[in-house]
Order: structure tokens, then sequence, then C-alpha cells
């Protein structure tokens, strides 16, 4: 099945999980040379475009999220699952679960 990106924006997280668009990690130099991404990194940036309710704890309460729509946060390069999308690298956007989210950069915007 192949999911355009507006199918993926219309996508709702379950739980304590989050649609993440990845930032974009290339770099260029002075000179224009576009040089990749690197597969050396250890964390990446991306900014959260939907987030499930949260989790549930042992009474059956629903638990919060700590992170909302368009935060922009910093995950580990290997967490959650890919989803490809036509017309885009794939691994542009990514589901997370909340708990593999290192953090949220206050004040930045990715878009």
């Amino acid at each position: 099945m192949s999911l355009t990106e507006n199918d993926v924006r219309a996508l709702e997280p379950l739980g304590d999980r989050v649609l993440v668009k990845k930032s974009d990690r290339s770099r260029q130099t002075a000179s224009g040379i576009v040089l990749p991404e690197t597969s050396n990194e250890d964390s990446i940036t991306g900014t959260v475009i939907s987030a499930g309710p949260g989790s549930l704890n042992d009474k059956g309460e629903r638990i919060s999220m700590q992170i909302s729509v368009g935060d922009v946060v910093l995950f580990g390069q290997w967490a959650g699952t890919k989803i490809n999308v036509s017309g885009l690298k794939d691994g542009t956007y990514v589901i997370i679960k909340s708990s593999d989210i290192s953090g949220i950069i206050k004040g930045k915007s990715n878009e």
C-alpha cells in the first residue's frame, strides 16, 4: 500500500505513540556542496504531527501525554516505525512511543 503525505498527516497514533516528521538532516557547505545525513548520528530531531491519547495505568485511568502537536522533539535514530510515503525519502515520518523521546526542544520550529 502506498501512502500519500496527506494520508500520513491524517493518521491518529494509538496509546502513548506520536507521529513525527523528521527534520532534514542534510547539510550544505559554504560552496554549495550538499552533505547527506550521516549514519553515525546518535539522535535526531523532528516535529510532532499528531499524538495519541496516552497510555492507561493499572486502574484503567488515562495518563496524559507530555508531548503536544508542534513540539520539536529529540529521539534516537533507530526509534519507532518508519512510514514510507510516495514521493518522499524513506523514513521522513516515524511513529514513536513517547518513552523513546528524550526531550522537547523549547522555542524551536522545524517546519
